[in-house]
């Protein structure tokens, strides 16, 4: 079967088209007009939705509706993101503290390496370059290395040789126009027994099980997703489940180990 054909979380066949009438469009058309390239390539984008018993639950957008790179990379200037905003600093501490707080209990030690992996422009990088002088309870040692790697703005640095102990992985998995290659770029950059904490917000289901309605309830949580604020940036492509993240996770090697605060741990077991 087509891999346009299989869910690309869990390899479910049983996909619904889920059609949604972006909410951006004019706001791409003032940017158009103040003279950006940023672009919605139409009103009305197109999702699949994996249902059926065995299914995962997850929403992603079909490829003919991606943005190009180079509209992917203007949308991302457009983010503020400084840690001179208390609000977005408020956002990286929280996640920072729970995937450390829960890494360094499954260590048993601070991590001595930590890799960001879609570090933007390196707000994160910062924050946790702070940590390491001591006050933040202890979760980084004053010696831990920190690198970040970004398809747009950090392209060239390199991997741990040998992984690192800590890979932290903050609203990027959305973004992963292939899940598969994205999950596996993260166990790249994590060593075997180290862990990898990715945040990204969960979709819509019709209960706390994925993939167990597939008369109304599926129906209950398209209807959801349609008005979900978070399919309404128009880079972000793949919307999990809990479940939907945890096959991709273990199809890349991880062990899922719960999910905190919205953000999940994952353990690499197996060798890279």
């Amino acid at each position: 079967m087509k891999e346009d054909k299989k869910c690309p979380f869990c390899g479910g066949t049983e996909l619904k088209e889920v059609h949604c009438i972006s909410k951006l469009k004019k706001k791409a058309q003032d940017k158009q007009a103040a003279g950006s390239t940023l672009s919605v390539r139409s009103e009305e984008r197109c999702f699949m939705h994996c249902t059926g018993l065995n299914g995962c639950g997850g929403f992603f957008l079909r490829p003919e509706y991606f943005l190009p790179p180079e509209a992917q990379k203007e949308r991302y200037l457009l983010h503020n993101n400084n840690l001179s905003d208390e609000g977005y600093r408020s956002f990286l501490k929280t996640f920072a503290d729970t995937a450390l707080l829960h890494i360094r209990k499954l260590l048993d030690r601070p991590p001595r390496t930590v890799f960001d992996y879609g570090c933007g422009n390196g707000a994160l990088i910062e924050l946790l370059t702070s940590y390491r002088c001591g006050t933040c309870g202890g979760l980084l040692a004053e010696n831990t290395e920190i690198r970040g790697w970004d398809p747009f703005f950090a392209p060239d640095v390199p991997f741990f040789e040998d992984g690192a102990d800590a890979v932290l992985c903050l609203e990027v998995a959305e973004h992963f126009e292939n899940p598969h290659e994205g999950f596996a770029g993260l166990a790249r950059a994590c060593r075997a027994g180290g862990y990898a904490a990715v945040q990204t917000l969960f979709a819509p289901e019709t209960n706390g099980e994925a993939g167990t309605d597939t008369g109304n309830g599926a129906e209950t949580a398209e209807a959801a997703f349609r008005s979900w604020w978070y399919k309404e940036d128009t880079t972000h492509v793949s919307f999990y489940t809990e479940k939907a993240l945890k096959a991709c996770a273990e199809r890349a090697g991880f062990v899922y180990c719960g999910t905190y605060n919205n953000c999940s741990i994952l353990r690499a077991a197996l060798p890279r």
